[in-house]
């Protein structure tokens, strides 16, 4: 169940940073930029990153690139895992995705309140703002959408594996305990 539930998130969130680059990058160069200068604002690098963005990114530090590293580096891993695994996944495991969706909007929505004026995502993901569905709704029926087309292409990825590389796929067997008191034991002397 979690790994249907997290492997298209894998896929969707590069995708999502790809799709809004502009706003999505620069609220996390701009708090990594807060966050390795303590005295420099983030307002002041949300307001002059689209300017100078390498300034920004290079005052970062370290940030931005282990960033990258965690939002692609997960790809090839599954990709590599994928190949590995024969775990079943199916349509009906569809609905987690969506329950996901609107547990991460319950958790951006009550953090940023927490926290009064922070912003997730500047222009993109902000429960504060004047229009909330251009900016914070509209981002959670991308997420949505992309997350849907995210777990087709991983089952279309995991039937393609099945049909042609592997014989047969292995089911998940879980036995009662009354019922695996009955196949024996492989410790048992006789």
């Amino acid at each position: 169940m979690f790994y249907s539930l997290t492997t298209p998130l894998i896929l969707a969130s590069p995708t999502m940073f790809w799709i809004f680059k502009e706003s999505m990058f620069k609220g996390e160069v701009c708090k990594f930029y807060e966050l390795a200068n303590s005295q420099n604002d983030q307002q002041d690098c949300l307001a002059n990153y689209a300017d100078n963005s390498e300034y920004y990114i290079e005052k970062a530090g370290f940030r931005y690139p282990a960033f990258q590293m965690g939002l692609y580096a997960p790809v090839g891993f599954f990709l590599v895992e994928l190949c590995f695994n024969q775990i079943l996944i199916s349509w009906k495991q569809l609905p987690l995705q969506y329950l996901f969706t609107v547990a991460y909007a319950m958790v951006t929505a009550a953090w940023q309140v927490s926290t009064g004026d922070a912003v997730i995502y500047p222009g993109r993901l902000d429960w504060n703002s004047a229009d909330l569905f251009n900016d914070c709704i509209l981002w959670f029926i991308y997420f949505s959408i992309l997350q849907t087309i995210c777990f087709a292409f991983v089952l279309l990825l995991h039937y393609v594996k099945s049909k042609f590389c592997c014989k047969v796929s292995v089911p998940i067997i879980a036995f009662q305990e009354n019922e695996a008191k009955d196949l024996g034991s492989l410790t048992k002397n006789e």
